[in-house]
């Protein structure tokens, strides 16, 4: 009788959720805007349209970057590089539907301190020779968006984002992705 019981109470408990993972940027140690920068140049700017050129340039990475496993809910062209400063994620696939980008990439990282988002697109803008893009802000950061015509009549945005961390410092991701022609 006491077995049955324990079971049933054991069966009506609500069952808890695993403590979900703390965001990407609450784990990466903080890194110079400068690094973060010239990494996304190389890696995502220069080289994410050609995945040959990509999984190249990965190896000579500013930062060293390891793969990192698939989440179960991955797309199947994901691939994800970690370092104890970064998360890249990179897709590269011709099979996404016209709506989605066919290539992408994404790196993540933790700035210490406050970043100015004005100052970074500026920077970043300069660097990659671009004209002005469209900066939004909102309470909890804001974004710097580019679009820039590729010779074969797509677009490449870049979008440079900003957000506080939680813990202090600043979220800065930076993201190349190759659109549709129009």
């Amino acid at each position: 009788m006491i077995l049955i019981s324990l079971m049933l109470q054991a069966a009506a408990a609500p069952a808890v959720p695993p403590p979900s993972p703390p965001p990407v940027a609450e784990t990466l140690k903080p890194i110079d805007a400068g690094v973060a920068i010239e990494t996304f140049r190389k890696l995502c700017w220069e080289s994410f349209r050609d995945p040959e050129a990509f999984h190249v340039a990965i190896v000579d990475a500013p930062v060293p970057l390891a793969a990192a496993p698939r989440a179960d809910d991955a797309a199947p062209t994901a691939e994800v590089y970690r370092s104890d400063e970064m998360v890249l994620n990179y897709v590269a696939s011709d099979a996404l539907p016209a709506t989605v980008p066919s290539r992408q990439c994404r790196l993540r990282v933790l700035l210490s301190g406050a970043a100015d988002q004005l100052a970074l697109a500026a920077r970043i803008g300069g660097l990659l020779k671009l004209p002005n893009g469209r900066t939004r802000t909102d309470p909890a950061g804001a974004d710097t968006s580019w679009d820039v015509a590729a010779p074969d009549g797509r677009i490449v945005r870049l979008i440079v984002a900003t957000r506080n961390a939680r813990r202090g410092g600043t979220e800065l991701r930076l993201s190349a992705l190759l659109l549709a022609p129009r």
